[in-house]
């Protein structure tokens, strides 16, 4: 069965509307750990670089005005995150490429929000 994205039901369309907009149509993957190079981030954006869709909507400490310009428009930076369950309702998955993570308390609030998560071995 194929997605639709963004998603239909309106409390993510609204949650994807106020933090990614509505001209992009295809998948979101959300990144909660900044700027931090522990969490990996540069791992995910790498990954992303040699897609042709996915756009990392990244929050976290250090990378408020971030801007990745390989990513041509599909990558969003918006700092401090307030509000973590609208920015889960926002992404259809959710990364935690760490390089090194005892316990990724991130990735069991992803999933208690019913975002799908995917992470590196590294992420215990």
């Amino acid at each position: 069965m194929q997605r639709t994205y963004p998603a239909v039901d309106p409390p993510r369309q609204a949650a994807r509307a106020a933090l990614v907009g509505t001209d992009y149509k295809g998948p979101v993957i959300g990144f909660l750990g900044g700027g931090n190079e522990r969490k990996g981030y540069r791992r995910l954006i790498q990954a992303l670089e040699r897609e042709t869709e996915g756009l990392l909507l990244m929050g976290g400490s250090q990378c408020e005005g971030m801007e990745v310009p390989a990513l041509k428009g599909r990558f969003r930076a918006l700092g401090l995150v307030g509000d973590t369950a609208q920015f889960y309702a926002a992404c259809d998955a959710f990364a935690v490429p760490s390089l090194y993570e005892p316990l990724g308390l991130v990735a069991f609030e992803a999933a208690a929000r019913g975002t799908p998560v995917f992470a590196t071995e590294e992420v215990g």
